[in-house]
């Protein structure tokens, strides 16, 4: 209708979560509501695809845009599209400490530590999570502190951490690192080696056009039962 030519895409073989809708039996499958919401858009439609891409042939994620331009909620959308319900979200900053994430310290009644005690962070329930993995999204993954982003690059570069009492931990092939971050220079963001960007698929994600935030505009008003 445009007299562009039309655009193909060749199927993806995603590693589906068991949880996930689409792994469901087939009179169950669904596109999850925030995929098909933000499938209103070409724009959005395309990086998905691109995103699914990666996951699927193994490399892991960052998407770069500025502040409120939808990186988490494309994101989100995804990992739910191929993880399944309940999802794993990591914000970091400066200060976090990366036993927080990864092996955190059982606690006894009184607030005191126990020598050898710890439960599984959230970066380690997603590599291993239904015995396969899921995806993990990580919120501003460059403000990490030196050991905090030692630990994630070593994951990163194996697929493998070390626990406190030399346990091999190994990820399962649905286990992804979906980084969202703001551009360097930008609200306080730091810039990255280059090593450390070569880790990652980068995709940017930008403003809309006109026409496509007047459908989103319009689509959010239907689910909200709103008049926009």
């Amino acid at each position: 209708e445009t007299g562009e030519p039309d655009e193909r895409f060749d199927a993806v073989q995603v590693p589906l979560h068991p949880t996930a809708s689409m792994a469901l039996a087939p009179a169950n499958r669904r596109l999850p509501p925030g995929i098909l919401w933000l499938l209103q858009s070409p724009e959005n439609g395309k990086l998905i695809y691109r995103m699914l891409q990666t996951y699927a042939n193994g490399f892991h994620q960052l998407l770069v845009g500025e502040h409120g331009a939808g990186k988490s909620t494309i994101g989100g959308a995804v990992q739910e599209l191929a993880g399944g319900p309940g999802l794993y979200f990591v914000p970091i900053y400066e200060g976090k400490s990366v036993d927080s994430i990864t092996f955190q310290q059982e606690m006894g009644a009184n607030g005191v530590g126990f020598k050898t005690g710890y439960r599984l962070g959230p970066v380690l329930r997603a590599m291993l999570d239904g015995g396969q993995g899921k995806p993990v999204g990580f919120d501003e993954p460059n403000q990490a502190d030196s050991e905090t982003n030692a630990a994630l690059n070593d994951l990163l570069s194996s697929g493998e951490i070390n626990s406190p009492d030399n346990t091999l931990y190994t990820a399962g092939r649905g286990f992804w690192f979906l980084g969202y971050m703001n551009k360097p220079g930008e609200y306080g963001v730091h810039d990255q080696s280059a090593e450390w960007f070569e880790r990652f698929v980068i995709d940017e994600v930008g403003p809309l056009p006109m026409a496509s935030q007047v459908v989103f505009a319009a689509e959010y008003g239907r689910r909200n039962g709103r008049q926009v």
